[in-house]
């Protein structure tokens, strides 16, 4: 990843939207949801592979030597997918059948817990 800052991934991944608007949202909240569960997951593996409970070929995202860069960036990962997937999908549950209300103030609500850009 090229960003700096997850203000920067976020931007990007806000920015890149538009270029390919989604037309469904619950699809795409589902798959953010696996893709967090599993990011999540490969951290827990990764602590069990530093203490020494686990072997390093446990984990799926990353190699033991690697681990340190992987993790560096998941903080980068989930800023560009909360700019391109997450909040972009709450927009479209209304084509789930949400009300538009509805799915735009969900949108909202997360939107409002971003730090405005410097």
């Amino acid at each position: 990843m090229k960003y700096r800052t997850c203000q920067d991934a976020f931007n990007d991944g806000a920015q890149s939207r538009p270029s390919y608007p989604l037309r469904l949202g619950l699809y795409k909240l589902s798959e953010s949801i696996r893709n967090l569960q599993s990011t999540r997951d490969e951290v827990i593996r990764i602590s069990k592979v530093v203490k020494g409970t686990k072997s390093p070929s446990c984990l799926q995202h990353c190699t033991n030597e690697d681990k340190a860069v992987w993790l560096r960036k998941v903080p980068l990962f989930a800023a560009y997918d909360l700019g391109y997937e997450i909040i972009p999908a709450l927009r479209a549950l209304e084509f789930d059948g949400v009300l538009k209300s509805q799915s735009e103030a969900a949108a909202l609500l997360v939107e409002s817990a971003i730090p405005p850009a410097l």
